[in-house]
């Protein structure tokens, strides 16, 4: 059954069925994206997470910190 278009998916995203895209999408996430933020995210002076990381990932000190950016970096890492 699926669900009407726009709707948001109620569970879990389902793993993709090939497993060479599977496994590309597993070495991005453990080679890439959780190491950059799991380095990057914490801000160690004030706790928390970071407010705001610029393009070229300087982290601009003082930003404010805006509730869906921690809620979103929770969850990511609480889910993994």
């Amino acid at each position: 059954m699926s669900r009407p278009r726009g709707a948001a998916p109620s569970g879990p995203a389902e793993a993709p069925a090939d497993p060479v895209i599977r496994d590309e999408i597993r070495q991005e996430l453990e080679g890439n994206l959780l190491p950059f933020w799991r380095e990057r995210c914490l801000d160690r002076e004030a706790g928390g997470f970071i407010g705001e990381m610029a393009h070229d990932g300087a982290v601009r000190a003082g930003a404010d910190k805006g509730l869906v950016l921690n809620a979103r970096l929770l969850w990511s890492f609480s889910a993994l």
